[in-house]
C-alpha cells in the first residue's frame, strides 16, 4: 500500500478545523503538540498552552484533559487565569485570546502589536500586563478592563522582555536581555514597578546575560533565571539580587515557588529539581519522562504539574517525590493502519509498535510484537488473522509477524535473507503476497497459500523496486514502485502496465477489478496520483492540488476516496479523482497511511503516534456574508469525551432549533438549546458529569430538518 520514511514531526492540533470536517483526534491524547506553559488556579482546574494555538484544560486535577478551541494557529507562549473562568493566553504575532467561561469559548483581543508576546500576568479580572520579546522594543502592555483595551507603558528599556510577574496590582517585575553572538556580548534587564506600571525602574543584578523568567511569591521574595545553571534571588523586592546555582548540567526552562522556601525547576534535559530553602540548595527528582520539560506549576507544597515536548504532562501529589504521566497513548511514529470493521483495527510503526482498538479507536492498547524493529505495514482479513511487515537490514532475516488471535500473540514467519520487505496484502487467511526489494535494488514478490507457513518467489517482470501491493481477489492484483505491474492469475505472471520516470509510487488501492488509484511523488515536483477505470490497461494522472509527497490512498467506492502524505498532505475526492480538494486537517503532521471501512468510518496515522478518525462529518463553506449554506450538525469534539464536549452546528437561516441529548434507550438526558437562533455557526458545551460512561446521541432539529450524531462518554 505504501512505503515511506517516518520522521518524528510534531502533529498540529487544529481541532476546530479537524472536527468541522468529520476528523477527530484519537492518539496521543490530549495533544501531540509541545506545551510551553501551564497554570492551575486550584488542585482541580488548570490549563496548558503551546504550539499552533493548542489549549488543553482539566477540571479534575489532570485526571482527564480536554482540548479547547483557541481560534488561532499561532504558538501560545504563556497563560494566566485569575479564577476558574477568567483567563488570557498570549503568543506569537501579537496574539491575545481571552475567556470568561473557563475556556469553553476563547475570543481574540487586539494587542496593537505584531511582536511575539512572551509573558502575561493578571492580578484580577481587570488588571493585567503583557511583555514582548522583540529586540529594540521593550514593550509592556497594560489593561484595566480585562483586555478590551491595551495601552503601552514606558518600560525604560529597548531590550526584549521575556517574562512578567506581579505580586499584587502595584508591585511587578519584567525581565529580559539579549546575547549578541558576534561580540559575545550579554545584557541583562530587570525592571520593577510599585505603582502598577505607571513608572518602571531598572534594577541591577551584577549578572550578564538574558533572563528568561521571573517568579515572585510576595512583594519581597522572588527569583529570576537564565539559560545557564545560575538563578538570581531577592528577599527585598529586587533592591539586591544574589546568585544561586543549580549545579552542573541543569539549564532551567521554568521555575515555580509556592512560598519563600519551596520551589521546583524544570529543564529541557527531562529533569526536575526541588528546593526547600529558597533556592540555596537544589536536589534532583526523577520525573519518569525522557522528553523536554518547558514549564512547571504548583498550587501547594504537594500538588504540581509539568508540561513539555510532544504534549508531555506529568503530575505529582507528594511534592515531586513521584511523578506520573497524565497524557496517554503511544508517541512512537505509526506507519500503517488496518481495520476489519468500524470497531476493530490495528496500527503499526517504529520500535516494533503494534496498537489495537476494539471500539473504533476510542481506546488503543499496546500489543506485544516480540521484536524491536520497524513495522512498515499491516493487513488483516478478519478480526483474528493478520500480518505485519518488518523492514530490516539485509544482515537480518526478512520476517513477517503473524497472529491468529487478533494480536493477542504474534509469531514470526521467516521469508529469507538479503531483502527489504515493504508491503503485504492478503485476500483470506491463506492467500497473500509481500513485495519489496533485494540487496542492490531489484524487486521481489513472494506468495503464500498456507497463511505464511511457506513462501514462494514470483517473477515480477520488472527490475524496479516495489513499495506497495493490493489484491481484490485471489487472482487480480497490482504492485507499484518505479512503475505499475499487474497480474490476473494470482501472480503466476506479472506484466508491466505503466512506468513513471523520476517518480516513486508508494501506495495503491483498488475497489474492484477496474477502478484503482496509485499515489506517490515525483522528484522535485511533489505529489502524484494516477488512476485507472479499466484495470490498469490505461492510467491517467490526476491533478491533486498538493505539492507534498503522498504516502497512502483509500477509496470506499469508485467515487469517494482520500490520499495522505508528507507535511499533512490530505486530499479528498467524490468523483473518482476528477477533482481533488485539499482538507486542512493537521497541516504539519506527517501522515503515512489511511484506511476506510465505509464512507463514514476512516482512520489515518502518522508521526508521533498520530491517529485521526473520520466519522462522517462535513465541512460546509460559508457564503460571502459568512453565513453557512447548509443545515449541519457537526461531530462533537472531543469524542470520546470526559466530562464535557463541544457540539457545533451551522444554520443557513434564523429559526427555532432544538438540540437535545438522548441515551441508548431513547431517554432524554439533556436539553442544550430550545430557542430561536440566528443564522450562522454555533457552539454549545455539553457537560456529562452526571452521566454514566456510554453512548449518547445529540439530535438537532430546525423546522423539518434534523440530524443526529453519536457521542461517546468515557470516564
Amino acid at each position: 500500500m505504501k512505503y515511506f520514511m517516518i520522521i518524528l514531526i510534531v502533529g498540529v492540533l487544529m481541532s476546530q478545523m479537524a472536527s468541522a470536517q468529520g476528523w477527530e483526534w484519537q492518539n496521543p491524547w490530549p495533544t501531540p503538540n509541545s506545551l510551553s506553559h501551564v497554570v492551575f488556579v486550584d488542585a482541580d482546574n488548570g490549563w496548558a498552552v503551546g504550539d499552533l494555538g493548542t489549549i488543553v484544560n482539566t477540571t479534575d486535577g489532570g485526571g482527564t484533559w480536554t482540548v479547547q478551541t483557541s481560534g488561532t494557529t499561532n504558538t501560545l507562549l504563556d497563560v494566566s487565569f485569575v479564577d476558574g473562568n477568567t483567563g488570557w493566553a498570549v503568543g506569537d504575532s501579537g496574539t491575545i485570546v481571552h475567556t470568561t467561561d473557563g475556556g469553553g469559548r476563547w475570543t481574540p483581543q487586539n494587542s496593537g502589536t505584531t511582536g511575539n508576546l512572551s509573558g502575561v500576568a493578571f492580578v484580577d479580572a481587570n488588571n493585567g500586563w503583557v511583555v514582548c520579546g522583540y529586540w529594540l522594543v521593550g514593550t509592556i502592555l497594560h489593561t484595566t478592563d480585562g483586555g478590551e483595551t491595551w495601552t503601552n507603558q514606558n518600560s525604560g528599556t529597548m531590550l526584549p522582555l521575556y517574562d512578567v510577574a506581579f505580586a499584587d496590582e502595584n508591585n511587578g517585575w519584567a525581565v529580559g536581555g539579549y546575547h549578541y553572538e558576534p561580540l559575545d556580548n550579554d545584557t541583562t534587564i530587570i525592571v520593577r514597578t510599585t505603582d502598577g506600571g505607571e513608572t518602571w525602574t531598572q534594577q541591577f543584578t551584577g549578572f550578564s546575560g538574558p533572563l528568561h523568567g521571573v517568579d515572585f511569591v510576595d512583594a519581597s521574595h522572588g527569583w529570576a533565571w537564565t539559560g545557564s545553571d545560575t538563578i538570581l534571588h531577592t528577599t527585598d523586592g529586587g533592591d539586591t539580587w544574589t546568585s544561586q546555582t543549580f549545579g552542573a548540567w541543569f539549564f532551567p526552562r521554568d521555575i515555580d515557588f509556592v512560598d519563600a522556601n519551596n520551589g521546583w525547576a524544570v529543564s529541557e534535559n527531562d529533569t526536575i529539581r526541588h528546593t526547600t530553602d529558597g533556592g540555596d540548595t537544589w536536589t534532583g527528582q526523577f520525573c519518569g519522562t525522557m522528553l523536554p520539560l518547558y514549564d512547571v506549576a504548583f498550587v501547594n507544597e504537594n500538588n504540581g504539574w509539568a508540561v513539555g515536548g510532544y504534549g508531555t504532562i506529568i503530575h505529582t501529589t507528594d511534592g515531586g517525590d513521584t511523578w506520573t504521566n497524565q497524557n496517554h497513548g503511544t508517541m512512537i511514529g505509526l506507519s500503517d493502519v488496518a481495520f476489519v470493521n468500524a470497531n476493530t483495527g490495528w496500527a503499526v510503526g517504529e520500535d516494533g509498535t503494534i496498537v489495537h482498538t476494539a471500539d473504533g479507536g476510542a481506546t488503543w492498547s499496546v500489543q506485544t510484537s516480540g521484536i524491536y524493529g520497524f513495522l512498515t505495514n499491516v493487513d488483516f482479513v478478519d478480526a483474528n488473522n493478520g500480518w505485519a511487515v518488518r523492514f530490516a537490514a539485509f544482515s537480518e532475516p526478512a520476517i513477517l509477524l503473524h497472529t491468529t488471535d487478533g494480536g493477542g500473540s504474534w509469531a514470526a514467519q521467516y521469508i529469507g535473507w538479503n531483502m527489504y520487505l515493504r508491503d503485504v496484502a492478503f485476500v483470506n487467511a491463506q492467500t497473500g503476497w509481500v513485495v519489496g526489494s533485494r540487496q542492490g535494488g531489484a524487486d521481489i514478490i513472494v506468495h503464500t497459500t498456507d497463511g505464511g507457513a511457506t513462501w514462494s518467489e514470483q517473477t515480477s517482470g520488472t527490475d524496479g523496486v516495489l513499495f506497495g501491493v493490493d489484491f481484490v481477489d485471489a487472482n487480480h492484483g497490482w504492485a507499484v514502485g518505479n512503475g505499475i505491474i499487474h497480474t490476473t492469475d494470482g501472480g503466476a505472471m506479472w506484466t508491466v502496465q505503466s512506468s513513471y520516470p523520476n517518480c516513486l509510487l508508494s501506495g495503491v488501492d483498488f475497489v474492484d477489478e477496474n477502478h484503482g488509484w496509485a499515489v506517490g511523488g515525483r522528484s522535485g515536483e511533489g505529489g502524484i496520483i494516477v488512476a485507472t477505470t479499466d484495470g490498469g490497461a490505461t492510467w491517467t494522472e490526476q491533478t491533486n492540488g498538493t505539492t507534498s509527497w503522498l504516502e497512502g490512498v483509500a477509496f470506499v467506492n469508485a467515487n469517494e476516496g482520500w490520499a495522505v502524505g508528507n507535511s499533512g498532505a490530505f486530499v479528498h475526492t467524490t468523483d473518482g479523482g476528477t477533482t481533488w480538494t485539499t482538507q486542512s486537517i493537521w497541516p504539519e503532521c506527517w501522515l503515512n497511511a489511511v484506511t476506510f471501512v465505509d464512507a463514514n468510518n476512516g482512520w489515518t496515522v502518522g508521526g508521533t503516534g498520530t491517529i485521526l478518525h473520520y466519522s462522517g462529518g462535513q465541512w460546509v463553506s460559508p457564503n460571502a456574508n459568512g453565513i453557512p449554506t447548509e443545515f449541519v450538525l457537526l461531530q462533537n469534539y472531543p469524542n470520546p469525551f470526559n466530562p464535557s464536549t463541544t457540539i457545533a452546528y451551522d444554520l443557513p437561516k434564523a429559526g427555532h432549533i432544538s438540540l437535545r441529548v438522548f441515551d441508548l434507550l431513547g431517554r432524554e438526558v439533556a436539553v442544550l438549546a430550545d430557542e430561536v437562533v440566528q443564522a450562522g455557526s454555533h457552539r454549545v458545551m455539553f457537560d456529562g458529569s452526571g452521566l454514566a460512561t456510554g453512548i449518547y446521541f445529540a439530535r438537532l432539529e430546525a423546522g423539518a430538518s434534523s440530524q443526529t450524531k453519536k457521542l461517546v462518554l468515557l470516564k
